[in-house]
């Protein structure tokens, strides 16, 4: 946030030189160059972290990135969903397990944190209770990234053909090729 956006508008400048107009025209511009609402948000809370500090220190009288506003919401196109045939002609091009796990549709992280004991062929559902990303197994990002996901008959008949026998419920996740994936 700082090398990329911040330091390259306010870099050259002391902190208490920056007005209140100044950060709501960058706020604006970087909307505007085609950030998201949310990444400005995050910008402008940066920002505000920044020079409170600073005024705590008694570098500035007052913080100005608390009297700016966040440009308006623009409401983005409803991104389209795949029809019912082109889902048909997707899964028929996988092999088994990738295609009984595209119908799941869970992310690739959740994918491949997913254990034996987290699957119940019986009740159709798995339970979503961790995540891999960058290489580690962590909790999920969100809470309702933990969810119980329900999956149909096929995919319940694919889970049941790859689990192996005597399995430990702990165990890493769905076999691939005769592995346990990681």
């Amino acid at each position: 946030m700082l090398n990329v956006h911040l330091i390259p508008a306010f870099g050259a400048r002391q902190l208490r030189e920056i007005t209140r107009e100044e950060m709501q025209g960058f706020l604006n511009r970087k909307l505007a160059s085609g950030l998201s609402w949310k990444s400005v948000k995050h910008l402008r809370g940066g920002l505000t972290r920044v020079l409170g500090s600073a005024e705590e220190w008694g570098n500035i009288q007052q913080n100005p990135a608390l009297k700016t506003r966040l440009p308006r919401r623009a409401y983005s196109e409803q991104r389209a969903a795949l029809a019912p045939e082109q889902v048909r002609t997707l899964t028929a091009a996988l092999d088994e397990p990738a295609r009984s796990l595209a119908l799941t549709g869970l992310r690739v992280g959740e994918l491949l944190a997913l254990r034996w004991g987290n699957v119940d062929v019986k009740a159709q559902v798995l339970r979503v209770s961790e995540t891999v990303y960058e290489g580690h197994f962590d909790k999920p990002k969100t809470k309702r990234s933990a969810r119980i996901v329900p999956f149909g008959t096929q995919t319940a008949e694919s889970f049941a053909a790859l689990r192996p026998d005597g399995v430990d419920p702990n165990a890493l996740g769905v076999c691939l090729e005769g592995r346990n994936a990681v």
